[in-house]
Order: C-alpha cells, then sequence, then structure tokens
C-alpha cells in the first residue's frame, strides 16, 4: 500500500504542477476555446517527437548548455596565465621647468690646462627634461614557473566535466518530467473517451425512461433522475476535457511551445518485463555505479578537492619568470638614445603571509571531506532510487491486475443490470450506479496501467538508461 500510495502521490503532483504550468497566464476557458478551435485540426504529437523537442527547445537545458560553454572558457583563462603577458603603456607629463646639463662631447676630445687639468674641447647642451614630456612602455613578462598553476588548470578541465555531467544529468530530468506529463495527458485523453460513452450511454438511457414514462411504463421520478445523471455524466465530462486541457498546456510549457494545438496518444512502451532492467538488485546497482551522471559529478568533485589542496602545498614553491621591457621617450637623456630596452629574470619565493597557506590547507581537507561525504551520500540515495523502482514496479504491476479484474466485474455486472432493466426488472439508479462502477473500474485500470509505465521508466532512470528502451 505504501508504494501504491506514493506512486499515487507522484500522479496528484504532476498533475497540480501541469495545472499551475498550463494556467499560469491565461484562464482555463482560454485553453478550452483554443482546443475547441483546434479541434479536427491539431495533428498527433507523438512521445518520441515530444522529447526530441523538449531536449531542443527547453530554455532550462539551453542554459545548462550556456553554463557549459562557460565552464569551457575556465580552461583558457587557466592557460592564460601561463602564456605571455603583453603590455603597452603610453604617458604625457608637463613639467614646470625645462632642464639641460652641460655634457663633455667626447668625440671632440680633451685638453690639459697649464694647471694640468683636462678640460673638454667642446660641451653638450643635453636636455634631460621637456617641458611636454611623451613617454611609450612596452613590457612582456612570461612565467615559467608558476607551481599553483599546474593543478588550478587540471582543476579547471573538472570542471568542464562537471558542468557537462550536470547538463546530461539535467537533460534526464526533464525528459522524465516531459514523459510524465505526456503520459499524464494521455491518461486523460483516454478518460474523455470513456466519458463520451458514458454521456452517450446515459443519454440513451433517459430517452428509454422518457418513453417508458409515456406508455405509463416508468415514473416520473425515474425520468427526472435520469436527467439528474445526464447532467452529472455532462459535467464531469467537461471538467476532464478542462483538465486535459491543462495537462497539454504544462507539456506545452516543457517543450517551448506556444499553443496546444496537438493530441496525444498513449504509448506502448513495454511487452512484459524490460530486459535491460531485468537482473538482480546488485547487478543493477554494479550497472548504475558506471552510469549515473550524478556518481561520475561526485568522483570528479572529490578529485577536484585532492587538486585543490595540491595548489596550496605549490604556493610554498619559488615562483620563476623573465621580462623584457622597451622604453622611448621624446628626450634622451644620458644614454644618448630616445629608445632603451631592458632584459630581466626573476624568482621570488614567500617566507610568511600570515599563516594564510596553513588555514588554506585546513579548507581543503574540509572540502575533501564534504566531497567524500556527499559521495557517499549519493551512491546510498541511487542504491535507495533503483531498490524503491523496482519495488514500484512489483506494486504497479498488481494494482494493475486487480484493477484490470475490477474492469471484468464491472462490466459483467453493468451488462446485467442493462439486460434487467430492458425488461423492466431493474431501476435507472441501479443502472446507473452500475455505468458509474464499470466507468470508475475503467479509470482506475487506465491509472494503474500508467504508474506501471512510470514505475519501469523510473527504474531506467534509476540506473542510468535511456528513458524509452532503443
Amino acid at each position: 500500500m505504501r508504494q501504491r500510495d506514493l506512486m499515487k502521490a507522484v500522479h496528484v503532483h504532476v498533475y497540480v504542477t501541469l495545472l499551475v504550468a498550463g494556467l499560469s497566464g491565461s484562464p482555463r476557458a482560454a485553453l478550452a476555446e483554443e482546443a475547441a478551435a483546434a479541434e479536427g485540426q491539431a495533428s498527433v504529437l507523438s512521445l518520441e517527437e515530444a522529447l526530441a523537442t523538449a531536449k531542443q527547445h527547453n530554455p532550462d537545458l539551453a542554459a545548462m548548455q550556456a553554463r557549459v560553454d562557460g565552464a569551457r572558457t575556465a580552461i583558457r583563462k587557466a592557460w592564460s596565465y601561463y602564456l605571455p603577458q603583453v603590455s603597452l603603456g603610453g604617458s604625457w607629463t608637463m613639467n614646470s621647468t625645462e632642464a639641460s646639463l652641460a655634457f663633455p662631447n667626447f668625440e671632440a676630445g680633451f685638453s690639459f690646462t697649464p694647471d694640468g687639468s683636462m678640460v673638454p674641447n667642446e660641451l653638450m647642451d643635453m636636455e634631460i627634461q621637456k617641458k611636454h614630456q611623451l613617454g611609450a612602455r612596452l613590457e612582456v613578462q612570461q612565467p615559467i614557473f608558476v607551481a599553483p598553476l599546474i593543478p588550478m588548470i587540471a582543476q579547471a578541465g573538472d570542471g568542464v566535466k562537471l558542468a557537462e555531467l550536470g547538463a546530461e544529468t539535467a537533460t534526464r530530468e526533464i525528459l522524465f518530467g516531459t514523459f510524465q506529463a505526456y503520459l499524464f495527458a494521455a491518461g486523460l485523453k483516454e478518460a474523455i473517451n470513456l466519458g463520451e460513452e458514458q454521456v452517450a450511454l446515459i443519454q440513451k438511457h433517459a430517452r428509454s425512461a422518457e418513453a417508458a414514462l409515456a406508455v405509463d411504463m416508468a415514473s416520473e421520478l425515474q425520468v427526472l433522475r435520469a436527467k439528474i445523471e445526464v447532467g452529472k455524466a455532462e459535467q464531469e465530462l467537461a471538467r476532464t476535457r478542462a483538465a486535459y486541457d491543462a495537462a497539454r498546456g504544462g507539456l506545452a510549457t516543457l517543450l517551448a511551445r506556444k499553443d496546444i494545438d496537438f493530441e496525444v496518444e498513449r504509448p506502448t512502451l513495454f511487452e512484459g518485463d524490460d530486459p535491460e532492467v531485468a537482473g538482480e538488485l546488485e547487478a543493477l546497482l554494479e550497472r548504475s555505479r558506471e552510469l549515473r551522471p550524478e556518481l561520475e559529478s561526485t568522483r570528479i568533485a572529490q578529485d577536484m578537492g585532492a587538486r585543490g589542496k595540491q595548489a596550496v602545498w605549490a604556493k610554498f614553491l619559488p615562483t620563476i619568470g623573465a621580462g623584457w621591457t622597451y622604453t622611448h621617450a621624446n628626450v634622451q637623456g644620458f644614454s644618448g638614445e630616445n629608445g632603451t630596452w631592458a632584459l630581466m629574470a626573476y624568482a621570488s619565493i614567500p617566507l610568511y603571509d600570515g599563516g594564510l597557506r596553513y588555514a588554506e590547507l585546513k579548507e581543503a581537507d574540509a572540502k575533501i571531506r564534504e566531497a567524500e561525504a556527499q559521495a557517499r551520500s549519493m551512491r546510498l540515495r541511487v542504491r535507495r532510487e533503483v531498490r524503491q523502482a523496482r519495488l514500484d514496479i512489483q506494486s504497479a504491476r498488481a494494482n494493475l491486475a486487480k484493477a484490470q479484474e475490477q474492469v471484468v466485474l464491472a462490466r459483467a455486472n453493468w451488462e446485467a443490470v442493462e439486460k434487467a432493466f430492458a425488461v423492466g426488472a431493474s431501476s435507472a439508479i441501479e443502472l446507473s450506479d452500475a455505468s458509474t462502477a464499470l466507468r470508475g473500474a475503467e479509470l482506475m485500470r487506465i491509472s494503474e496501467e500508467i504508474n506501471l509505465a512510470l514505475a519501469q521508466v523510473s527504474l531506467r532512470k534509476a540506473v542510468g538508461l535511456s528513458l524509452i528502451p532503443r
């Protein structure tokens, strides 16, 4: 009973979700009018088409793909720190005064004075500061050894894998939601067909009661009761049609469609046992460990935690690099040239950073423990999902068998009451009750068939297989 109640709770949850999604922004009457306008023109949307459309057009999946594209740029960003860094700058300076310096012209030579001093034969007026001074600087820096960048690059690659697995998980969830919505709408479509048959049948009996009243073989009370039953059946049919429109509206939201100009049909997915998930529990769990993207995500998260700690340890190592600088100015200065260049090499090693690296090591250890705990939790969750899905299948099959038995009994009861009614041996109330019981049994059979299909697909999803057998 617990599994049956759980499946019914899921069924109700899906219905409420579809109702909210289908009616948000437009009233139910508008959906009904739209469906009525499209009647006779709407094409049948198959389950395969619905899943393909959701995979291609669902905005949530588009957002996940954008996240994957963003994660891929992290690899380029990580490598950028190891590539040459080139910068170009310029400056303009207005000084308060100009400055120059008398400087010997070495090419003109030197002379000796009578007292033996050496003096230059010619002095040059060397300008060392202009009123308006211009300069330009080209600088190239090349890291040679930066230890933290090595695990950082690996982490960026893991981040891409993690984003891709997240997108795969989201895709499976969206497709499973689409499958639920489609199957729910298909069940409502069959309920509409049953409702239309019941309305036609009750109207027939109402006409028979009126005919019997005309020849004094029925009372006015019987005719009145028959008309009341017709009204109740028509009202129930209207509610079912409105629910079907709401279900199509919810499905259209998942498919990113603006209209509900389509019909659905209940697909035949499984004939008997699904051979891909017919093994023992441990065999299915072993397959799930290989196929479930969530489990692979936890393994990658553990790797990223370990690399994060490696990156912290790498901060204790020296950093080595080289640089080249070219400077150009409109003042020659002491070199006698407007442009000069310089080549340098540098190395640095952190000696004390206030204990930051040791704090980061403790933080990295905490993240590793967190990733390990999440991995254990995910393994337990997958195990529970696989076990529960198997139990749900067993429960759904048992419930379906009982529902089919009830349909046979309810139909036999209705046929017997109808024959008795035809010869006046039963009342219209008894016939109405038999008809209602038959319709209730048929609806329960449809509900249990949908529950079984959902349970079978849930098991495939829990193992990590495609939702629909290929």
